[in-house]
């Protein structure tokens, strides 16, 4: 069973997000910011992260660099909903610094679904 660890700091989303993949087989971790992400990732490994790129503490796209500086083939699906700039650009940066995907909020469950299985392969 594989493993996704989602950081977001939307609790609907979060739950969304887990219910979703724990229903199609998955094994979940939360966490509500970059930090507590970034230990996460140390701490159980999980095969790929799902990863909001605006949030309050640590921003996804110091995440992304981190994670990737720790282990070059890490599997990220970057989401954004846009902040002061437009979403499109914020996920273009996300997959410049090592995102395999990107998702634009809102998303959709099955294309969430569709995509978490594309990257795993």
């Amino acid at each position: 069973m594989a493993s996704i660890l989602v950081i977001d700091d939307d609790e609907q989303i979060r739950y969304l997000f887990k219910r979703k993949l724990e229903q199609a087989g998955y094994k979940i971790f939360v966490e509500d910011d970059g930090d507590p992400g970034l230990k996460s990732f140390i701490k159980n490994k999980p095969d790929l992260i799902l990863l909001d790129i605006i949030m309050p503490g640590k921003e996804g796209i110091e995440v992304i660099r981190e994670m990737v500086a720790m282990d070059k083939d890490v599997k990220i699906i970057a989401i954004s909903a846009g902040g002061r700039g437009s979403a499109s650009d914020y996920l273009e940066y996300a997959k410049r610094f090592g995102a395999k995907k990107v998702l634009e909020k809102p998303v959709d469950l099955n294309v969430l679904l569709k995509t978490v299985k594309e990257v795993l392969g």
